[in-house]
């Protein structure tokens, strides 16, 4: 059986600048503080872990070591998100993903927050296609304020599921509101919102996807523009 020693070792003698690298092992290996150690080591990070009850054990560990203002605890009974997150501690099915199922003011700021965390000095480049009229039109203010989070933000127009366009309700009712109208990007032809989001990328920054409707499909197309 491999010794944590061994374990460690072996880590730190392939690892290489830019990977991600496993730490597999038995269990009681040290594989869990070995982690939560080199992620404290780094400015900011987030961990993913199987069971709810271990990343409240690790997000205990956290904020007795960096305090609770940074340190944030995603699982799926318990949201702890403070202002200015650092470190973030999840259960895997709670990480926040780069293509967010977002459709909720609350939920962009989350997703939002965990994303910034990650992006390093890059700047957050955000794609949100809002999903509902009547949702857009229930909460646009509050749209237009969490997606201030981002440095730049392209909305689309939106989809509308299962409702019917409602008169005076377009996208627009958000990026109206938004506070930073040199940083909003309203782009309601669904073929323009690649090169649209592509033009504001540059080395380093960090592009994600929000809403509920179908911004996936929009992917391929997002890469193809930002390889051009």
């Amino acid at each position: 059986m491999a010794t944590k020693e061994a374990i460690m070792a072996g880590v730190s003698d392939q690892a290489r600048p830019g990977w991600i690298t496993a730490v597999l092992g038995p269990t009681n290996t040290g594989k869990t503080h070995y982690a939560v150690t080199r992620m404290l080591a780094n400015p900011t990070g987030m961990i993913g872990l199987p069971l709810r009850l271990l990343a409240r054990e690790v997000y205990d560990r956290v904020v007795a070591r960096v305090g609770a203002a940074s340190t944030a605890l995603m699982t799926g009974e318990e949201k702890i998100i403070p202002k200015n997150v650092r470190f973030w501690v999840c259960t895997v099915e709670s990480m926040p993903m780069d293509d967010d199922f977002a459709h909720h003011p609350t939920e962009v700021a989350a997703a939002l927050k965990a994303a910034r965390a990650v992006v390093g000095e890059g700047r957050l480049i955000t794609v949100f296609q809002p999903h509902l009229f009547s949702r857009t039109r229930l909460f646009s203010k509050e749209f237009a304020e969490v997606l201030m989070l981002s440095d730049e933000a392209v909305v689309t127009e939106i989809y509308a599921a299962r409702e019917d366009p409602e008169p005076g309700v377009t996208a627009e009712l958000i990026t109206s509101k938004c506070e930073r109208k040199k940083n909003t990007h309203l782009v309601p032809n669904w073929d323009d919102v690649p090169a649209a989001a592509a033009a504001l990328a540059q080395p380093g920054d960090f592009i994600i996807t929000m809403g509920c409707g179908d911004i996936n499909r929009m992917v391929p197309d997002l890469l193809s523009a930002l390889e051009r």
